[in-house]
């Protein structure tokens, strides 16, 4: 992941229309130094499909207070400049889900009553059902609607 410094993170993270997943950490810190091999491992899961980056508080501590970051480690996701904080065990999986939370996409819950509804709609589109006992969109579905950009219509 990159370090993002007060003005570069503005511009890429809160003001961009994506999604990214920052950690806000000081080297100093042993629960900073715990997390950084979970960290990475949560980086090259979600390389490519999301922003990953790092924001040191020793070097940024005005911008750390802005987002209202007190302690660190902190996870944070934002969505469109929205900012949502992670509030899990940090571990890989917990924080690859939250990190799939965040990706807006129209994933629509079928089941017998509205099928028929979801496979007539968009009729040039491939449509996508991922069979699922889960009550809300998975992280796989959810990757996948973010890696597709509207090229197909999904369903859980």
């Amino acid at each position: 992941s990159i370090t993002l410094h007060s003005d570069a993170f503005q511009e890429l993270v809160l003001n961009s229309e994506g999604v990214w997943l920052v950690q806000v950490f000081a080297s100093w810190a042993r629960p900073c130094q715990e997390l950084s091999p979970v960290w990475e491992s949560v980086y090259g899961k979600l390389k490519g499909l999301i922003g990953i980056a790092r924001v040191n508080s020793e070097r940024d501590s005005r911008m750390v207070d802005k987002l209202g970051v007190r302690t660190v480690p902190t996870i944070l996701g934002i969505t469109n400049g929205a900012i949502k904080q992670f509030h899990g065990s940090n571990t890989v999986n917990e924080i690859v889900d939250f990190a799939a939370s965040l990706i807006p996409g129209p994933v629509l819950i079928v089941d017998g009553s509205n099928i028929d509804s979801f496979l007539q709609q968009s009729p040039s589109k491939v449509h996508v059902i991922l069979f699922s006992t889960r009550s809300k969109p998975s992280a796989t579905l959810r990757y996948a609607v973010a890696e597709m950009k509207g090229e197909m219509v999904f369903a859980q």
